[in-house]
C-alpha cells in the first residue's frame, strides 16, 4: 500500500483533512481510501482516477453526514479569510 499524502476539502465553511492510502489491485487499476474512515474509498484504472473519484466520494459523504447529523471522521478547522 502507498501513502499518497491527502486531500484538503473546503465544505460548508470547513476544510477537512483526508488522509489517503492507494494500493494496486491484483487485477488491474488501483484503489484510494481514507484509513480513518470505512465509508471513503474508491476505484479507478489509475492512480489518477482513483484519487479523482474519492475526491468525489468524500464530497459526498459529508454532505450525507452532515444531512443526517452524522459525525464525520476526519480533522475539521474553520478556514481563514485573507484578502
Amino acid at each position: 500500500m502507498q501513502d499518497k499524502g491527502g486531500f484538503v476539502i473546503i465544505f460548508s465553511m470547513k476544510i477537512y483533512e483526508l488522509t489517503i492510502k492507494v494500493q494496486k489491485e491484483g487485477d488491474g487499476g488501483y484503489l484510494a481510501l481514507c484509513p480513518t474512515w470505512k465509508d471513503c474509498y474508491a476505484q479507478g484504472d489509475t492512480v489518477g482516477e482513483a484519487l479523482q473519484e474519492l475526491y468525489a466520494v468524500a464530497n459526498t459523504l459529508i454532505e450525507i453526514y452532515l444531512e443526517e447529523d452524522l459525525t464525520i471522521p476526519l480533522l475539521s478547522k474553520e478556514p481563514v479569510l485573507r484578502n
